[in-house]
């Protein structure tokens, strides 16, 4: 492993490396600061006080949190459509802050040259999506006008919806129409109502979170627990681990949490399968007969090979549909109700 990634897994437990998912945002935060510093002066250079100070925008969406963000106007009213933002890469960043900051006072004045347009479009926009019938707690508070250097703007729906730790949360979803902004926002809204299904199944049940029994397999291998794997996520979304073992059982080890549910993926060290969730993949596509395929749905995988360790004794569900070769199976993976010790945070979200 590099010295860089020996950085990025510093959280140590045993024998194995934690990664720590908050690596590196000091740095992260440290550039988006100088941006937004360099690009408040050259807005006052350019007359465009309107739109300082500029300032995150919050949003907490899937996946994204440490990766994107938008930069917009700290002037503008909560629910005020058409509001100046700025899209911004967060994680890993290509360009210097200048350079950035040059772009995004390109893009304000566009925005400014344009503004009344634009806010008349961004109005007629929030209208039409709005007259869609959206699940209980998908809440679009208004929509923003993402600018770049082009005369066009893209539009951003700014909304509250269930994350993946069932909490409800700011986040945003983007289009450079109505129509492309509405696909974006329906499989949203697919993704909340599946959310809310899986809330309540929780609150029913009176647990705190799901684990499946793949997941519970690795924190038993690496000795470890929820409470510890909860403490390490802090919130956001999922964590690899490494066996520094010379005997390590796993070339890939994963956790994360999907929809209230601790799940895994999981790779064998020599790499002839992988589990992708609740999908089992095999590392070459293997010929079978169609009655042979439709014979293994509802046996144990272990009538179509052996894993050494307890995926061998899951069902089979289903084989991916492409005829005469099988590589994708869909697993049916039991999972338990999870209690956790008081003072344990499921999420660090407000």
């Amino acid at each position: 492993m590099s010295e860089a990634q020996y950085g990025k897994y510093r959280i140590v437990h045993g024998d194995v490396r934690l990664e720590d998912p908050t690596y590196g945002q000091v740095e992260r935060n440290a550039y988006v600061a100088e941006v937004i510093e360099l690009a408040n002066f050259r807005l006052s250079e350019q007359g465009c006080d309107d739109l300082r100070p500029l300032q995150m925008v919050p949003a907490r969406a899937d996946d994204d949190y440490f990766h994107f963000l938008h930069i917009g106007s700290s002037n503008t009213a909560a629910g005020q459509n058409g509001a100046f933002h700025f899209g911004l890469q967060r994680r890993d960043p290509k360009l210097p802050p200048e350079e950035v900051a040059e772009r995004l006072a390109q893009a304000a004045t566009t925005y400014l040259s344009r503004r009344d347009e634009i806010v008349i479009q961004a109005n007629e926009v929030f209208s039409e999506i709005s007259q869609y019938e959206w699940p209980e707690g998908f809440i679009i508070h208004e929509v923003a006008a993402l600018m770049d250097c082009s005369e066009k703007p893209r539009f951003s729906a700014e909304l509250s919806m269930l994350e993946f730790d069932l909490v409800e949360s700011r986040t945003r979803r983007t289009g450079h129409n109505v129509r492309s902004l509405l696909q974006n926002l329906e499989r949203a809204a697919e993704m909340h109502e599946r959310r809310l299904a899986a809330l309540a199944e929780k609150l029913e049940a009176g647990c705190d979170l799901f684990i499946e029994e793949t997941a519970k397999h690795l924190l038993d291998y690496y000795d470890l627990t929820v409470e510890k794997v909860l403490e390490v996520l802090n919130g956001t979304h999922w964590m690899d681990i490494y066996d520094e073992r010379d005997d390590a059982k796993y070339t890939v080890a994963t956790v994360h949490l999907q929809d209230g549910t601790l799940m895994a993926d999981m790779r064998d060290g020599s790499s002839s399968w992988e589990l992708r969730g609740d999908t089992f993949v095999l590392a070459d596509s293997v010929s079978l007969p169609e009655t042979v395929r439709h014979g293994l749905c509802g046996q144990p995988l272990s009538r179509l090979l052996r894993t050494g360790n307890m995926l061998e004794h899951l069902t089979i569900e289903s084989l991916d549909s492409q005829e005469g070769e099988t590589r994708y199976i869909e697993l049916a993976i039991p999972k338990s109700a999870v209690v956790l010790e008081k003072g344990t945070r499921l999420s660090n979200a407000a």
